[in-house]
């Protein structure tokens, strides 16, 4: 009704509603004017890691509201979480089933997206894929395999094979994933991937030797692949953990974090 008396006045001027928990349900009986835009953020089905890793198209409740939403809504934006928010900042491979949702978000009307994660917050990879995202916001048909390539060679520097090779690692733990899924599942990578990622990340460092603005970055990689170790439910020894422990510590000190996640800012 406010978005209808606006619209009197200043047509050009658009009001977003969130379809958010208890609204997030398409109306039987409210048709909104093409000057409201619905942001719809369907927590209750993206919150969870495990969903977090699924193609948001493939998710039943998530198809059937923007389905709704798009029959009776003529501009929608989503809200959606893709990455660990609030948790340990581990490695979280979710380029591929956000690649695999563009189509069904366009399809469905969505013409304006926010994504929601930690990536500045130290999370895992976080500059590539704040990077990657915006270049997929902008434009979706941009081949995500060269936008990665593109950056892992600019920002890494002499250590982009190795890099490169890591967030390979990583898609490939997320297929694995997905080609075994069963509901409630989550990623989990062996105890080979976390050897092989371990390797090529000591490998980046070695090529960056003296060069400290790329060591950082890889610094930044290792100190959350630390945190996926120290947050296992069974250490593989005390003295591996206490080894690794003393390891992300000295890192925190070095790079100057001061929080984890959530709520930390680009300058923390």
């Amino acid at each position: 009704e406010v978005a209808g008396k606006l619209a009197l006045k200043y047509p050009d001027i658009k009001i977003t509603t969130p379809a958010y928990v208890g609204s997030q349900k398409p109306p039987k009986h409210i048709k909104p004017g093409p000057n409201t835009a619905i942001l719809y953020a369907p927590i209750r089905q993206r919150y969870s890691p495990t969903n977090m890793l699924l193609p948001i198209g493939e998710i039943r409740h998530i198809q059937e509201e923007l389905e709704g939403w798009h029959r009776i809504a003529s501009s929608i934006y989503l809200w959606d979480y893709v990455d660990v928010i609030g948790g340990a900042p581990i490695p979280f491979p979710n380029f591929d089933p956000l690649e695999n949702g563009w189509d069904f978000l366009i399809a469905n009307g969505v013409t304006g997206i926010f994504l929601q994660g930690c990536f500045l917050g130290h999370g895992s990879l976080g500059e590539l894929k704040s990077w990657l995202y915006a270049k997929k916001l902008w434009n979706p048909k941009w081949s995500q395999d060269d936008l990665i390539q593109e950056f892992v060679h600019s920002y890494y520097g002499p250590a982009a094979a190795e890099m490169a090779a890591y967030v390979a690692l990583q898609r490939n733990a997320w297929q694995t994933f997905r080609r075994d899924f069963t509901p409630g599942m989550g990623l989990k990578f062996s105890g080979q991937e976390k050897k092989q990622m371990y390797e090529l990340l000591e490998a980046a460092l070695a090529d960056c030797a003296g060069q400290p603005t790329y060591q950082e970055r890889i610094e930044r990689e290792l100190l959350t692949l630390l945190s996926l170790s120290l947050s296992a439910a069974r250490p593989e020894s005390l003295a591996d953990y206490s080894s690794k422990l003393s390891r992300a510590e000295a890192l925190i000190t070095k790079l100057k974090v001061k929080g984890f996640g959530e709520g930390t800012t680009v300058e923390e």
